[in-house]
């Protein structure tokens, strides 16, 4: 404001009204434009990430209140043991697929979760049913392997927004099915992950990859996310490709000369030249390649995450197969509840949407175990 108004006085020209010169002009309109650029950016309090090959110059973005995002990660805080949250998208498609996902983490009584919505369907789904942890991120029509470009880039954004700002923070996808409560394997390493087979050159040279489909970020990584994560994902569009370019040009050493991934039943460590720490959790835990694990145990089977193909169809049709489906086919017509039983008031972990949960509970088709 102060500039605006030094250059509007120089316009004038003093009490003799002299016609301004051509850079007292220029210097005015610049003034102008800065301080217009600076109350839009303050009034729409977006945060915007750029997605695409910058040689190229192709610049896209989409938004989010990052502000938003902060208040409902508090809140989901409330609900943890160690201080985390699991941030989650999903959009109207995925709607049946990512409340399968919340019944089963509401069997386990696991409710430190964050919804990213795409779309106001989404939003208001969970809201008009008591959600009190979810945000709204603006994506766009996109093709679909655009858009999962502008997801990717996204989580990372809001995941170095949550570090930031003092939170551990897991990624999960919605058919990562967690059938015991993971919390207790992810807080050994800054970077504690799931494995994976991708990218195949660097799973070729260290036997198995860090899975961006069950990822624990804690508050040890905010620098590695800052200035190596970011970078990586807005090159080259894909989260996996990214965290697995950003320890390797980071020099990630195992302690073992060559790691596993199907059949491992150990965690894998390393640590990187600036420091960070990296775990890799057993495959057999944390299971991807389900069809070719021989060596699960049922009853010490931590997240199942079976390789399917990105349709709603196909994840729907995979954890059906594999018994992971809990949602009844009625669920669109349960109403929420009306009224809730008295519960007294307990120390520890507390339920930031009561409602929320109990509707989760009469849609699902499987018996709640006991709350952690």
């Amino acid at each position: 404001l102060v500039s605006v108004m030094g250059a509007l006085s120089s316009c004038a020209g003093g009490r003799r009204r002299r016609r301004p010169s051509r850079g007292v002009l220029v210097a005015c309109l610049v003034a102008l434009a800065r301080c217009g650029e600076e109350s839009s950016q303050r009034a729409l309090r977006q945060r915007k990430v750029i997605v695409g090959d910058r040689s190229a110059r192709v610049v896209r973005v989409a938004s989010y209140d990052p502000r938003e995002l902060r208040r409902a990660a508090a809140r989901a805080r409330n609900a943890s043991t160690d201080g985390s949250v699991v941030v989650v998208t999903a959009s109207r498609d995925y709607a049946p697929v990512l409340l399968n996902w919340l019944s089963a983490m509401e069997r386990l009584g696991v409710r430190n979760w964050v919804v990213v919505c795409f779309d106001t369907y989404m939003r208001t789904l969970l809201e008009k049913r008591g959600a009190t942890t979810s945000v709204t991120c603006w994506l766009g029509q996109w093709s679909k392997r655009e858009r999962l470009r502008r997801i990717w880039t996204l989580r990372v954004e809001m995941l170095g927004d949550l570090v930031e700002a003092g939170f551990g923070v897991t990624l999960s996808d919605l058919d990562a099915i967690w059938l015991r409560d993971a919390h207790p394997y992810l807080g050994s390493a800054d970077i504690v992950a799931s494995r994976g087979s991708f990218p195949p050159w660097l799973s070729s040279t260290w036997g198995a990859t860090a899975c961006m489909g069950l990822i624990r970020f804690n508050v040890g990584s905010r620098r590695f996310v800052r200035r190596a994560l970011k970078r990586e994902v807005t090159e080259n569009g894909d989260d996996q490709i990214a965290i697995n370019l950003a320890l390797d040009k980071d020099h990630v050493r195992w302690n073992a000369p060559n790691i596993t991934y199907v059949g491992s039943t150990h965690t894998s460590t390393g640590v990187t030249r600036s420091g960070v720490t990296v775990a890799l959790l057993p495959h057999t835990l944390f299971v991807r390649r389900c069809d070719l694990e021989t060596h699960l145990d049922p009853a010490r089977l931590v997240v199942s995450h079976c390789y399917t193909p990105k349709t709603v169809g196909a994840k729907r049709t995979s954890l059906a197969t594999s018994g992971s489906w809990l949602l009844r086919d009625d669920w669109i017509s349960v109403p929420p509840p009306t009224q809730l039983p008295g519960l007294a008031p307990r120390s520890g972990p507390q339920d930031p949407h009561p409602v929320f949960s109990a509707w989760l509970r009469s849609i699902s088709t499987a018996p709640a175990s006991t709350p952690r």
